[in-house]
Parts: C-alpha cells; structure tokens; sequence
C-alpha cells in the first residue's frame, strides 16, 4: 500500500514514453511482460515464491530502466561526445 503513491507518479511521467519505446520493440515488451508472468505464477504455486517473483519483478523493472536510460542517451546530446571533426582527424605517429 506504501508503493502505490510511487507507481502512480512512475506511471504519470514515464508512462508515455515507455509506452511508445516497448511498442517501437514489441518482442522486448512480450519479454517483459512473460517475465513480469512468470513471477506471479512462482508467487502463486511455489512455497518460496516471494524470491522467484522478487526476483523476476527486480529483472523486468530493471530492463525497463535500461530500456528508457538508452533511449535518452540515444536521444540526447552529451556535451563530452567527440564531434564528427574531431573523429575524422588523423592518427598521430603517420607514416613519415
């Protein structure tokens, strides 16, 4: 009950975009969701299931994180990132 108030403000500022990022991948969703699945099925038919779900639930959330951490820095313009210039230089040390 303590968690809900951080789902709902998790769903409310990354819904959107994680929404669009896992219809972008659907095989990636499918994954996440059968992961998320999986868990409560262990937490439901096995007598340790609070680890197995604990578990699955800690993977699938973190992939998501993963998932929305590389979007943004595919999406975003670091101010460390070489330019295109610098890149195209030569290598010191040529052949004389």
């Amino acid at each position: 009950l303590l968690v809900l108030p951080l789902l709902w403000v998790g769903y409310y500022l990354l819904g959107k975009r994680l929404t669009d990022l896992l219809r972008r991948q659907p095989v990636l969703a499918t994954g996440a969701g059968v992961t998320l699945l999986g868990g409560v099925i262990l937490l439901l038919l096995n007598d340790t299931g609070v680890i197995a779900w604990a578990l699955a639930t800690g993977c699938a959330l973190l992939f998501v994180l993963s998932l929305l951490l590389q979007d943004r820095m595919a999406s975003s313009t670091p101010l460390d990132r070489p330019s295109s210039a610098a890149s195209t230089a030569p290598a010191e040390g040529g052949s004389a």
